[in-house]
Order: structure tokens, then C-alpha cells, then sequence
């Protein structure tokens, strides 16, 4: 009895190969660069707290980034009407970048009692004034989207053209 035929794997196009190997060249010289800078430090690393800072990050995205992020993702997906869905979930993957990036300098990380111009201005107002153009961005696709939805189902109603 011959054995059954095994289902093969797909083979990446052409233009995916070709990608994929320039993200592998990018990645090796990054390596390669910091292996290098690495080496020319002045002062020795701390491989130890380099090792307890990856740890930690990798908890903290295990244990609260991730199922925050399902919890948002769930939400988002029972959303009606559904023109809704996609337009908060931009927004929110935007905002919670902005507040991610944004983290550091809320933070006051950096700052130098005697040198209030390395973080000018006010952080927190700054991130709620981008956080309201993203929303409001939203909301207007949002209602684009409904407005499309309801004036596409309303041309296709049934009985209007019986």
C-alpha cells in the first residue's frame, strides 16, 4: 500500500523571496553594526540588567500588552454597525502607539533641571490634542463609512423595483 501523499507547503512567490532576503541582509548588518559598537563601548555593558530588561519586556508584552490587546480586539469585532470596525481599530492601534512612543517624554525622561529645552512644551496636552485629531479623524471616516453603508443598502432595498 503506498504511503498517502503529503500536502506541500506553499512556495513564497518570487517577489516575497526577494523581500524577505533584503530583510535578512538588513537584519544582518544591523547585527553586524551593533556587534561592532558593541566592542568600541568606553565603559563595560550591564549584561545583567540587559538581560533582566528583555526579561521584563517580554513579560510585560506576554502578560499585560497582549491580552489587552485581545480584550480591544474582541470589542472592537462585536461593534455594529460593522462600517464602524475598522475605523476604531485604526484609531486605537494609532493611539496606543502614540501613547507608547509618547511614554518617555510624558515621563520626563531626559529632562535636565538645568536645561528646561530639552523637552519644551507640554507633553501631556501635546499627546491629547494628537489623540483628538486621530478620534476625530476616526469619527469622520466612521460616519463616511456609514453614510456609504446606509446609501448602498437603500439603493438595494427589497420591493423598490417590483
Amino acid at each position: 500500500m503506498p504511503a498517502p501523499e503529503r500536502a506541500r507547503p506553499p512556495r513564497l512567490s518570487w517577489p516575497a523571496r526577494v523581500v524577505a532576503a533584503a530583510g535578512w541582509g538588513v537584519a544582518l548588518v544591523g547585527a553586524l553594526g551593533a556587534a561592532d559598537r558593541i566592542s568600541h563601548f568606553a565603559f563595560p555593558i550591564p549584561w545583567t540588567s540587559l538581560a533582566m530588561w528583555m526579561l521584563y519586556s517580554t513579560l510585560a508584552h506576554d502578560l499585560v500588552i497582549a491580552p489587552l490587546v485581545t480584550l480591544a480586539a474582541l470589542g472592537v469585532g462585536r461593534l455594529r454597525p460593522h462600517a464602524l470596525r475598522a475605523p476604531v481599530a485604526v484609531a486605537l492601534i494609532v493611539s496606543a502607539s502614540l501613547v507608547a512612543v509618547s511614554y518617555p517624554r510624558l515621563r520626563g525622561y531626559g529632562a535636565l533641571p538645568d536645561n528646561p529645552s530639552i523637552l519644551p512644551g507640554n507633553a501631556a496636552r501635546d499627546l491629547l490634542v494628537v489623540l483628538a485629531v486621530v478620534w476625530a479623524v476616526a469619527l469622520v471616516a466612521g460616519a463616511a463609512r456609514l453614510w456609504r453603508a446606509r446609501s448602498a443598502s437603500a439603493e438595494v432595498s427589497p420591493g423598490a423595483g417590483a
